[in-house]
């Protein structure tokens, strides 16, 4: 059952080849589960490339290849949320129109514009960041999973049907929110035994920044959606990054 569970995370949130199960619904309640598993995978990914980049690659090439590694293992799956979101609130139109954009499989200016800009930005972070901060800034593909499954906790499914609604509605909710917590703790106690002070001040950024998702998801959507759920995950982890960058270079 958790296997299959496992397996149905990995199978779905990432690009990642895993093996074919006979699925049963019950199977369902335990994904997001391993969802912050999933960020383990792109940190452990992650941190191995800067590991070596930094002692044998140049600042650009580890910048780019570090940007580039959380889309190849996801498959561009949150991103293509994040572009789908920005969409849909650039619209400036009623929830239910909204709603349609964020299932419309066209990709409209808007979202290629702030695409653009947030993999530019991604990319001079990945390339101005220093060795100390490796570890944090790993670290933040964990958190960003974790504010995800909170926020399945927390809000409400906008759209009532699919099966992102299914899990949500079924989830095993004692087992996903001790998940959340270890991981979390886990994240943090890394982020912070590294370097305590750009954490502890990117911690809160991302607060903020989960905070106003949860007033944006409840009042323009009416609850959380796959593609909000992804812009969720992009928008931690830049703000993360961000505040970690600047933080370990004015502190």
């Amino acid at each position: 059952m958790f296997l299959r569970a496992c397996v149905m995370a990995f199978s779905t949130y990432t690009a990642i080849p895993m093996p074919r199960f006979h699925y049963k619904n019950e199977d369902g309640r335990y994904v997001f589960i391993f969802f912050p598993l999933i960020g383990i995978v792109v940190a452990a990914l992650f941190l191995m490339w800067q590991w070596i980049a930094f002692l044998w690659i140049g600042a650009i090439l580890r910048g780019a290849v570090s940007t580039a590694i959380p889309l190849l293992i996801t498959g561009g799956i949150h991103m293509d949320g994040f572009f789908d979101t920005v969409d849909a609130r650039s619209s400036h139109k009623a929830r239910e129109e909204k709603l349609r954009i964020l299932d419309d499989a066209h990709v409209g200016a808007f979202a290629v514009i702030r695409g653009v800009i947030y993999l530019i930005v991604m990319f001079a972070l990945m390339v101005e960041a220093s060795f100390r901060i490796t570890l944090p800034l790993a670290s933040g593909f964990i958190l960003s999973r974790c504010l995800v499954v909170y926020a399945m906790l927390l809000i409400p499914n906008a759209k009532g049907s699919g099966m992102l609604y299914e899990w949500q509605h079924r989830m095993h909710r004692p087992f996903v929110l001790f998940s959340a917590l270890i991981f979390t703790l886990l994240a943090l106690v890394l982020a912070i035994w590294s370097a305590w002070m750009p954490s502890l001040i990117a911690l809160t950024v991302v607060i903020i920044v989960f905070l106003n998702f949860w007033r944006i998801a409840r009042r323009e959507f009416g609850g959380i959606t796959g593609d909000l759920a992804g812009y969720l995950i992009q928008r931690a982890e830049l703000s993360w990054m961000f505040t970690l960058v600047v933080a370990s270079q004015l502190i």
